[in-house]
């Protein structure tokens, strides 16, 4: 029977991994590495066969976080069922951990009577060996109140002079004094004894690598001085590296030599094996899935799977690390879950755990390490001169081979060479600045929309969301509550999505009179891009709705979203090779398609189609923004001799078609003749250009249509020039 004297030992019930990390486990039921065979040899070489204790003294050697309190606790647990399946009394087991003790001389002390509190509970429960059991009990207490009265002198002789070295010696001489039985009498008396015990007594000391120095020599001399008992035997659990050390008193050599005369046998804790390792994290997660925590498919997770790999065993070797920091991430995901995305969380409690270095840099500038857009991490993705990743790494004495490196560019893709192919990532990651400063603030940055308010906008009617839209258009909101819902939809049943996807990206009815900037269309359209593809992926169910989306925003005259999505698609599917496109951080667009090859298809025929009825029936210049519906009809062949023989005819026809179609063409910063190749006639614009100059036109006058004329003039005489000069 066992003797808990720490948090260190813990019973069954107070075994709450996710509160308690740190904590080893109590019994064989919670093994999850296999140790049962280890522990039994452990306990057969402490114990002979006839049930007596072989008094050897056997040293547990694993570096912090190996499982060495793990172990003992189960040795505990194995000698007493040894026993019991033997029908024989229970072992005397005393747990001493001495740093819960201070002070030398009160360790001593404090062995004893630990010593003798569990003779005495043994002899209790059992009256056939009770009496030899007190009589042990009697004689250790006196024995032991000697022992420690000069302990400081006695076991550290040869200390520099000083107050610990006098003090000690002031004791033993008043111990000698006031004593009736010398200390080698009374050692006598106590082997006597032992020998007539029919138990055998087993001492498990743990954590002696964590007292100071002075201590664990204490705790060495304290063994020699009782080791050599008969039916007592011995498990030191200790890093070696660090006993050595102290022993020695820095002399490493001395240190070691030491220890051998103390120890007869040492072993080292199991190394625990990457499938043990990952089989703890797995069973972790697996935990806080069943309470609803983590999602039901959290294993499936592709980053997840990435990330285990670079966790597990690099990064989390031992199984304390990962208690550790799965509990650290069982309170993290518990308050954040909804807005950082779980497996970032995970990432970031190992970070927490394992780096506090690093984390500390992150709380003093949160924005060195995140990728937003135009920030200067993005910047050096987008092809700038930013510090390279290696630069990054060192400031933390890391290379890139190294896998805490790994961990961080997972995390953070300043730290990477380049960001990963393989999919793209999901929302409310600690790459972006929102992100990082959630968990660093345990919360939401003011402004940002919690995770449920867009679970009850999606819930709305259609009236109701329209209201909801135009109060956030008004306010000015819009842009990062659009932000918002496209990580947050898939995670919610909307009973109209199309009509929500309608809403966001098809907002009102263009005209030439509300002119938007390229720009604003690009990230509308790269938006919608994500959208889709994050929602397809989450949920595949939506993929017709994104389908019929599309197909009326077609009907509505929606061409230049259309046309760029379609774009993008196409790129991904492979339809239009020709003009391979590159992501944001070098990475192809075609590396993750989710969209279906046949839904793009079918999609691209109807754009092909609606593009040339609205030439032909001449509506299509009043409902472009820009001439990128034109160009993506001509790479993808929609744009026939047709279409461009009727753009020509209307711009030689018609002034309002003509106007707008120029400034169509002149809305980027240096238009050119030779992009307007198969789009339409060049020789009319050239023509229409001229007579406009000279004709007496008061529209002239309008500053939008002067400065649309004075680049179309400039690009005109700029073609001309380098024709000439071709031409010579």
């Amino acid at each position: 029977m066992a003797f808990p004297m720490s948090d260190r030992q813990s019973t069954p019930e107070m075994m709450v991994p996710e509160q308690h990390p740190d904590r080893p486990i109590a019994t064989a039921t919670e093994d999850r590495l296999g140790r049962s065979e280890f522990v039994a040899r452990l306990a057969r070489a402490l114990v002979t066969p006839t049930g007596r204790a072989s008094g050897v003294v056997i040293g547990l050697n694993g570096p912090w976080g190996s499982g060495k309190s793990s172990i003992l606790n189960l040795l505990a647990e194995e000698c007493g069922a040894a026993a019991k399946r033997e029908n024989r009394p229970a072992p005397v087991v005393v747990r001493f951990d001495p740093w819960l003790v201070s002070g030398r001389d009160d360790l001593v002390s404090r062995f004893i009577k630990e010593l003798n509190a569990e003779i005495r509970k043994v002899g209790t429960a059992h009256p056939e060996i009770k009496a030899t059991l007190l009589e042990l009990a009697n004689r250790l207490a006196v024995y032991g109140k000697d022992l420690s009265a000069g302990v400081g002198w006695l076991l550290f002789g040869n200390v520099p002079l000083g107050g610990t070295f006098m003090s000690g010696l002031f004791q033993f001489i008043a111990a000698l004094t006031g004593r009736v039985t010398t200390l080698d009498a009374q050692r006598e008396t106590v082997r006597k004894c032992l020998a007539g015990v029919p138990v055998p007594i087993i001492v498990l000391i743990d954590e002696l690598d964590r007292v100071e120095d002075a201590e664990v020599r204490t705790v060495a001399q304290l063994v020699r001085a009782v080791a050599d008992f008969p039916g007592i035997s011995y498990l030191l659990a200790y890093d070696r590296v660090r006993v050595v050390e102290a022993l020695g008193d820095k002399n490493v050599d001395r240190g070691a030599a030491y220890l051998e005369k103390i120890v007869q046998l040492e072993v080292r804790v199991p190394s625990s094996l990457s499938e043990e390792i990952g089989k703890l994290l797995d069973e972790a997660l697996q935990r806080l899935a069943d309470l609803g925590v983590l999602p039901a498919q959290w294993s499936a997770d592709t980053r997840f799977v990435t990330l285990r790999h670079v966790l597990v065993p690099s990064v989390l070797p031992t199984p304390r690390d990962l208690r550790r920091a799965t509990g650290m991430f069982a309170v993290l995901v518990g308050m954040l879950r909804r807005e950082i995305d779980w497996v970032d969380l995970l990432g970031y409690s190992v970070l927490l755990a394992k780096m506090p270095r690093v984390v500390d840099a992150i709380q003093r500038r949160p924005e060195a390490f995140t990728i937003d857009f135009l920030t200067p991490n993005w910047y050096r993705f987008a092809g700038g001169n930013e510090r390279t990743s290696e630069e990054r790494l060192k400031d933390f004495n890391l290379t890139s081979d190294a896998p805490e490196a790994k961990l961080l560019a997972f995390l953070f893709p300043c730290f990477a060479e380049k960001e990963a192919a393989d999919e793209p990532p999901p929302s409310r990651m600690l790459r972006t600045l929102e992100g990082l400063n959630t968990v660093l603030r345990l919360g939401l940055v003011p402004g940002v929309i919690a995770h449920e308010d867009f679970g009850t906008f999606v819930g709305l009617d259609a009236e109701r969301k329209q209201r909801d839209v135009q109060r956030r258009i008004d306010d000015g909101t819009i842009g990062q509550f659009l932000h918002g819902l496209l990580h947050a939809y898939p995670d919610f049943d909307d009973p109209d999505p199309v009509g929500t996807i309608l809403l966001f990206f098809g907002l009102a009815p263009i005209s030439p009179e509300h002119r938007v900037p390229l720009h604003q269309l690009e990230d509308q359209a790269h938006t919608f891009h994500r959208f889709v593809h994050r929602s397809i992926q989450l949920k595949p169910s939506l993929a017709p709705a994104v389908v019929t989306a599309v197909e009326r925003m077609l009907s509505d005259g929606k061409f230049e979203l259309v046309a760029r999505f379609l774009e993008m698609e196409s790129e991904d599917h492979g339809f239009d090779t020709f003009h391979a496109k590159v992501g944001m951080f070098g990475r192809a667009f075609g590396s993750w398609p989710r969209t279906r090859r046949e839904d793009i298809e079918r999609l691209r025929d109807k754009f092909r189609t609606a593009i040339q009825s609205a030439q032909t029936g001449g509506t299509l210049l009043q409902s472009l923004r820009t001439l990128i519906p034109i160009i993506f009809g001509i790479r993808m062949g929609a744009w026939n001799e047709g279409c461009c023989a009727s753009l020509s005819q209307s711009v030689a026809a018609d002034q309002i078609a003509f106007l707008s179609f120029v400034q169509l063409w002149t809305d980027v910063p240096e238009p050119s003749l030779e992009g307007l190749d198969g789009m339409l006639d060049t020789s009319v614009l050239c023509r229409r250009l001229a007579e406009f100059r000279y004709a007496e036109d008061t529209l002239f006058n309008d500053p939008v249509v002067k400065t649309a004329m004075e680049k179309a003039h400039r690009a005109v005489e700029q073609h001309q020039r380098s024709s000439a000069t071709a031409g010579s």
